[in-house]
């Protein structure tokens, strides 16, 4: 898998400078960032998902205001295919900003690549 698209990336955050930002990368290397607008997140994960078994990655994070949503404003995911699992499950589901489709791909292929080669993710929020 191409990684090239997961460095410092911030195609999903110019334009809103100033605004809340999401940055996801690699533990242990800073070149790797994917810069993404709270805006988007708030689109895709606005309406959750129900799960029986109770929210899970980003959902659970964004709605209970844990980990890098939290106090902190950081976290390491040392298990991201629980996150890419919980994304999955947004796909093909209506959303208000065009891009949000978009950002959504962007987010579950890095995941995708993250897990592939065993890498820890770090998420903050600015």
């Amino acid at each position: 898998m191409d990684n090239r698209n997961f460095i410092n990336n911030d195609q999903f955050y110019l334009g809103f400078e100033g605004e809340e930002e999401v940055i996801l990368g690699i533990k242990g290397a800073p070149e790797y960032g994917i810069h993404v607008w709270d805006g988007y997140f708030n689109d895709i994960l606005g309406s959750p998902v129900f799960s029986p078994e109770g929210w899970t990655g980003f959902t659970r994070d964004c709605q209970e205001f844990i980990g890098a949503w939290g106090d902190s404003s950081y976290a390491e995911i040392s298990n991201p295919s629980e996150y890419l699992e919980d994304l999955l499950r947004y796909r093909d589901r209506p959303h208000k900003f065009g891009e949000s489709a978009d950002v959504l791909e962007l987010l579950i292929h890095f995941l995708e690549w993250a897990v592939s080669t065993g890498k820890t993710v770090v998420i903050s929020t600015d």
